[in-house]
């Protein structure tokens, strides 16, 4: 908490940049799982009263991005092996279907969009930018959602992406491998472009499990004190 310092906030913005200024210091690792959210050193580092931060955690709450206990506060929400994998099962019904009306009808500006986003994360890679990676790794199945042309699913995609994002960094911090998560990705996108819409869900399907149950274990690793293998 000492590390982290806030920008003052402009009352005409202020419920939406206390909001992304504590998703972002969440999401960037300033405040770790487990950790305790205060509401007096926050407001005060920002300027603010206590009521516009109290409304930003509720709303992190409702992302699941933070967890309140009666009477004792707010804390940033733990990485729980159940949760997640039920949170990868929301997923990939998501974006398996995105995928798939995606297919039938992305433009070459599209696809062109999704190869763009490839070549980032493959540039990222080589520069050793981890969080860059699994930002353009976000960003590439955020495309495919966006692309089905369904707003609800998007939206309900979006919810899930804080989430997602924690456990992806968390991962390779403990070795997971970030170059070979990138290439799980041009597949996908060459059925996309043949517009085989069953092999581009099915291979968004396998990949992420695949993925999924490395971070699986590791968390149930971590809960058992043991270190990922």
């Amino acid at each position: 908490m000492e590390n982290r310092r806030f920008e003052a906030i402009k009352p005409r913005s202020m419920r939406y940049d206390v909001l992304r200024q504590l998703r972002d210091a969440i999401l960037d690792g300033a405040f770790v799982p487990g950790q305790r959210l205060n509401e007096s050193e926050i407001a005060r580092q920002m300027g603010i009263s206590r009521g516009p931060v109290r409304e930003a955690i509720l709303a992190l709450e409702q992302e699941g991005l933070v967890k309140t206990v009666h009477w004792r506060g707010s804390y940033v929400a733990e990485l729980d092996a159940e949760a997640f994998r039920e949170l990868v099962e929301l997923r990939i019904l998501l974006e398996t279907h995105a995928a798939q009306v995606a297919a039938g009808r992305c433009t070459p500006a599209d696809l062109d969009e999704l190869q763009r986003i490839i070549d980032n994360m493959r540039a990222a890679c080589r520069a050793g930018d981890v969080e860059d990676v699994v930002d353009h790794d976000l960003d590439f199945h955020h495309t495919i959602c966006e692309l089905s042309g369904n707003r609800l699913l998007l939206r309900a995609w979006e919810q899930l992406s804080g989430r997602l994002r924690l456990a992806i960094l968390l991962s390779i911090a403990e070795g997971f491998d970030a170059a070979g998560m990138v290439e799980t990705h041009p597949p996908v996108l060459e059925a996309m472009r043949r517009r085989d819409a069953a092999q581009a869900a099915a291979l968004l399907n396998r990949r992420t499990w695949e993925a999924a149950e490395i971070i699986i274990r590791m968390l149930q690793q971590r809960a058992a004190g043991h270190a990922p293998a």
